[in-house]
């Protein structure tokens, strides 16, 4: 039923109507999103096993991509600047980790932290890759090398 209700959603935020764009961008959809890309959804872990199941990944996609198709869905930069500034960038940060660590390392070994090197990784890092992962790395350095 949500995953319905988050399709038509994604209609509305890609389709040619700017006043729903706009009320979507400003009313609080990309707060809701971000809210819950944030939550772990621990019953539905607890209950498959898995710290990221599969169920899950596809409904963070989803809420992600309806957020991609509102700012895709407009030449101007007004729903862009409305995106920005309710974006929570902490957020997205931790996701990319967190999704970064689980598939690389492998679900096991991060959920049970036994990952200490990248030497446990199932693809190997090379030093610019490990950088990315670095609280204090300034992404334009690392796009300038």
């Amino acid at each position: 039923c949500f995953a319905s209700a988050l399709s038509l959603l994604t209609e509305g935020a890609g389709g040619p109507n700017l006043r729903i764009q706009e009320f979507l961008s400003t009313l609080g959809h990309v707060a809701a999103v971000f809210r819950l890309v944030e939550s772990g959804f621990a019953q539905i872990q607890r209950a498959s096993g898995d710290l990221y199941p599969t169920m899950v990944r596809k409904l963070k996609a989803q809420l992600l991509e309806s957020v991609l198709v509102l700012l895709e869905g407009r030449l101007d930069t007004k729903i862009h600047e409305a995106t920005l500034q309710r974006v929570d960038h902490v957020v997205l940060r931790e996701r990319i980790v967190f999704v970064y660590l689980y598939f690389i390392f492998g679900a096991s070994g991060v959920a049970s932290g036994e990952v200490r090197s990248e030497a446990m990784a199932s693809v190997p890092l090379n030093g610019r890759m490990q950088r990315w992962l670095l609280p204090t790395v300034e992404p334009s350095e690392l796009y300038e090398q």
